[in-house]
């Protein structure tokens, strides 16, 4: 699991360094623009457990609708 985490931060990473070596708009001597990097490759953890987290809700969520169009259905009405 570790492992996996690794690699998504270099893979991010590398992302990032070569968007920014590819932009000509800011120096890369600018340090605003190495802490910007720094901190985007350093929580793209956190963002995947929260959208893992929040994909789960939904696919929970629209169980619990489905159960209760179920039960809908099959009263009878009066």
């Amino acid at each position: 699991m570790i492992r996996l985490y690794f690699l998504g931060a270099l893979i991010s990473g590398s992302v990032l360094l070569s968007a920014f070596f590819k932009d000509e708009s800011t120096p890369n001597s600018d340090l605003v623009s190495w802490v910007i990097v720094i901190i985007a490759a350093s929580i793209w953890p956190l963002a995947l457990v929260l959208t893992v987290r929040e994909r789960r809700h939904r696919r929970r969520k629209r169980g619990n609708i489905g159960h209760a169009l179920e039960r809908v259905v099959e009263e009878p009405c009066l």
